[in-house]
Formats: C-alpha cells, sequence, structure tokens
C-alpha cells in the first residue's frame, strides 16, 4: 500500500484569492482617500514667518548688546548671520520666481494646443489680369472681438487691411497680380463677407478683368466667380461663407453669379453616369 502525501501546502488557491482580494481593497481605500491627502512639511509661506520672526528677535538682541560687555564681537556674529539669513531669503525668492515662471509657462504651452486643434483657416486669393489696375479681395467677418467691436464695413475708395489677430494680407498694388486673404481662426457657424474692390485704374480705362479666383478651408476646394468691373472706386459683395461644421463648409452667391459659380464647381460626371445619358 502506497503512503500518502503528508505534505501541508499553506500558498494554495485560497491563500491566493484572500490576498489579492485584501490587495485590491487596500489598492481601492488608496484612490478613495487620496484627494484628502496633504503633504507634510514647510511651505515657502512658513519660511517667510520664520524669516521675520527671528529677524525681529535679532533687532532686540542688538538693542541688549549695545550696552553689555562683549556686546560687540556678538553684535559681529549676529551680523553673520543676518547675512546668511538674506541669502536664504533670496533662495527662497528665486525658487518661487522660477515655479511662477514654469506654471506660466505650462499654461502658454496648453493654450497653444488648445489654439492649434481649433484652427481652422481660410484663404481667399484673386487675381486680376489688367495692367496697372489695383483690386482688392476684402473678407469681412460678421463678428465682435472680445471687446465688442466690428470689422468696418467695406470702403471702395481705399485699401483695406486685417482686422482679427493672425490674419494675413497679402496686397498687390498694381497688376496683373493677385491679392491674398487669410483668416487664421474660423468660428462654426460665423458668417463671412466676400468682396472684390476695384480701387484705381492706374490711367487704364479699360474694365478691372477678374481672370480668377478661389478659396480653401476645411480642405475644401472652391472657385469664386470671375467677372470684369467697369469703374473704379466700386466693390461688388461676391457671396458669403460660413462653416458650417467639422469638415463641411456653405458659400452662397450673390444672386447674379450663382450660375456661374455652380457650373465652375460642378463635379465631373462618373464614367457609369455618362454611359447612362448616352
Amino acid at each position: 500500500m502506497r503512503a500518502r502525501n503528508r505534505e501541508v501546502n499553506i500558498f494554495n488557491m485560497s491563500l491566493l484569492d484572500i490576498l489579492c482580494g485584501a490587495l485590491g481593497a487596500f489598492c481601492f481605500l488608496m484612490l478613495v482617500l487620496l484627494p484628502y491627502w496633504k503633504p507634510s512639511g514647510q511651505r515657502a509661506e512658513d519660511f517667510q514667518k520664520q524669516y521675520d520672526a527671528a529677524a525681529r528677535e535679532l533687532d532686540s538682541i542688538r538693542e541688549k548688546l549695545k550696552n553689555m560687555p562683549g556686546g560687540a564681537d556678538i553684535q559681529a556674529k549676529l551680523n553673520r548671520m543676518q547675512s546668511l539669513m538674506q541669502k536664504q531669503q533670496g533662495m527662497i525668492n528665486e525658487l518661487e520666481r522660477r515655479a511662477n515662471q514654469y506654471r506660466k509657462q505650462a499654461e502658454e504651452a496648453g493654450d497653444q494646443v488648445s489654439n492649434l486643434k481649433m484652427r481652422e483657416p481660410l484663404l481667399v486669393s484673386v487675381r486680376w489680369g489688367t495692367a496697372n489696375h489695383n483690386v482688392d479681395v476684402y473678407v469681412r467677418a460678421r463678428g465682435k472681438t472680445a471687446t465688442g467691436q466690428e470689422m468696418p464695413l467695406v470702403d471702395p475708395l481705399k485699401s483695406q487691411s486685417t482686422f482679427f489677430a493672425g490674419d494675413e494680407l497679402l496686397d498687390c498694388p498694381s497688376g496683373p497680380c493677385n491679392d491674398t486673404w487669410q483668416s487664421r481662426d474660423v468660428p462654426l457657424n460665423l458668417q463671412y463677407e466676400i468682396h472684390y474692390k476695384f480701387i484705381s485704374d492706374g490711367g487704364n480705362p479699360v474694365p478691372a478683368d477678374i481672370v480668377d479666383a478661389y478659396l480653401m478651408n476645411r480642405s475644401i476646394f472652391l472657385k469664386l466667380p470671375r467677372f470684369k468691373m467697369p469703374r473704379p472706386q466700386t466693390s461688388t459683395l461676391v457671396g458669403v461663407f460660413t462653416a458650417t461644421g467639422p469638415d463641411s463648409i456653405s458659400f452662397v452667391p450673390e444672386p447674379e453669379y450663382k450660375a456661374q459659380f455652380d457650373e465652375l464647381n460642378k463635379k465631373p460626371a462618373k464614367p457609369e453616369e455618362e454611359k447612362k445619358g448616352k
């Protein structure tokens, strides 16, 4: 008859289950109590209070030492101690300055990341083909700044530059040339008016000929209406642009340019549709 195995195994699966359960309960309690834990130790404010108290005590001792024998030597020692304390105070102030500087840099970095995530620039370019003419593009946002200011209305008598921070205008004063307007931040559902302006003819009395124009936003490219502007010191509202969603835009041309706008941006027919048409 084979002998029984009488070896006692303490670390069996039941014990391991108990240990793991206890560890999980401990971790859960630590997570619950963590918001209420405050580190012990002295802060910069505590060092400042100690410094002020020590300084007052030193002043009191100096007054008593003036009339005591050997007070001059003790006074010299106290001066050395005060110098050491001032150095420590300077170190504390420098640490506080650096901490505030690092905190500000971290906040600025966070703001930059947030701004980069929200930016969806709008680019509008207009080209005219007539010599000596000064033609401008003016993109007017129908919104307000943080202080409640609005962009000026279109003025065909002069060149108008950007209004909101971060926007850019590349202005060409004489043609043939092109103007380019870029708005850095395009909020959703904010409307933008797009104007062509024929400011001056430069001695060339023919209509200003807009030969090419387009806009880009959210990886979408749209061709804008092209036409001739007969008289200088005039402006034309071409249409209104709006970013309607994370991946969608809207451009509503003025009624007289709708047919041309639709034709310019008509999508080419697919081969299957061409066969059906035949």
